[in-house]
């Protein structure tokens, strides 16, 4: 079930029109064009597609007319789900699991940087209160980093499917737990940088890319 997500994932921007309204017919364009040109995966309302500017409702009217189209097109959709309240981060994970969404990319909590314990608490949040699969998303430019030995707890939770890291930390995760996981496939291993994405390749680590 994981291979629908060894793929490049572009984050797509988000069209609106000139009264902020969204403008779903660039957006639909855009989408054919990039699966049109062979992507197998799109991310969907990521940083690039403004979702910190949105509110819930906007969230989720976008969610539930742009992830059908792309689907039924026969692409993987992940969707940015990330939110400062946990609960708010869960409404709208539920909401792309009903529109049929494969996963949300989730950070930890922002600007109140959270501690360790309560990053796995954060997500154990998401884990026992939605069904979709979780990427969880370790950027320390924006949030809390998230530690080798958090992730090792992170990744005993059932919906944590995708790891997509920011942190240019190699080390962190490419240890031994990490490679364990590689050989068994119970998880997937995204990065956000070229370089980075490099020198995992040249490891054989690196499952996709968003």
């Amino acid at each position: 079930m994981l291979e629908k997500y060894a793929h490049v994932f572009p984050a797509m921007v988000t069209p609106m029109n000139e009264d902020g309204s969204f403008n779903y017919e660039v957006a639909k364009k855009h989408a054919d064009w990039m699966m049109d040109n062979g992507i197998g995966g799109i991310g969907v309302l990521m940083a690039a597609g403004e979702y910190q500017s949105m509110s819930l409702e906007e969230h989720m009217e976008y969610v539930n007319i742009m992830v059908p189209y792309i689907k039924q097109r026969g692409a993987s959709v992940i969707v940015g789900c990330s939110r400062e309240r946990v609960e708010d981060a869960c409404a709208l994970m539920n909401n792309a699991y009903k529109a049929g969404a494969d996963a949300a990319m989730v950070l930890p909590s922002f600007y109140y940087n959270q501690s360790q314990e309560e990053i796995i608490d954060h997500y154990t949040y998401l884990n026992d209160n939605s069904d979709l699969d979780i990427m969880v998303y370790n950027n320390p430019n924006v949030t809390s980093g998230i530690t080798r030995e958090t992730m090792k707890e992170l990744y005993k939770l059932p919906h944590v499917k995708i790891v997509k890291d920011a942190s240019m930390v190699i080390d962190v995760m490419t240890d031994l737990f990490l490679k364990q996981n590689r050989q068994k496939k119970k998880k997937m291993f995204f990065v956000a940088a070229i370089t980075y994405y490099i020198r995992l390749m040249q490891q054989v680590l690196l499952d996709g890319s968003v």
